[in-house]
Formats: structure tokens, sequence, C-alpha cells
């Protein structure tokens, strides 16, 4: 799966969590900052994205995955190393 497949994705995922979010946000802008994405809303997210993606996000890592590039970033690298 590529990169812009999985940012394709995880903007679906926020579109469920955030409903009132547009189609599309720019990759870089952060969540919680510039989309006044809450916690919670984080958690869900993340919780989509693992049961999608079947794998686990620990944690100390979620809270570093703030924006669309990063959450696919790191779904690419753990999808396609069999981390």
């Amino acid at each position: 799966m590529e990169r812009t497949e999985i940012q394709h994705l995880i903007m679906g995922e926020i579109k469920k969590v955030k409903k009132d979010m547009p189609d599309f946000i720019p990759p870089d802008d952060h969540l919680i900052k510039v989309w006044g994405f809450e916690s919670i809303d984080m958690v869900e997210l993340v919780a989509r994205a693992e049961h999608y993606f079947k794998l686990e996000i620990s944690d100390s890592i979620w809270k570093q995955l703030t924006t669309v590039n990063a959450m696919s970033d790191y779904i690419y690298e753990n999808i396609n190393t069999g981390r």
C-alpha cells in the first residue's frame, strides 16, 4: 500500500471522527492545534487506524502522530516492514 493511499484512508477516518471536517486538509496541519482535535478525537482516530491497518500503536508513539503525514508515514513503515 502506498503512502498516498494511506493518507486518503486516514482523511476518510478523520471525517468519521469529526464530521464537520473538510474533505481535504493539508497533510502537515497539526490536527490538535489547527483543527481543534481533542485528545478523545485522537484516541478514536488512532483506534480506527489500528483496526483498519491491523497494527498496534503504542501510547508513546500515537501522541506524536498529530498530522496526516506523521500518521501515514508511521503506518506505511510498519505495515511494509511487518513490525
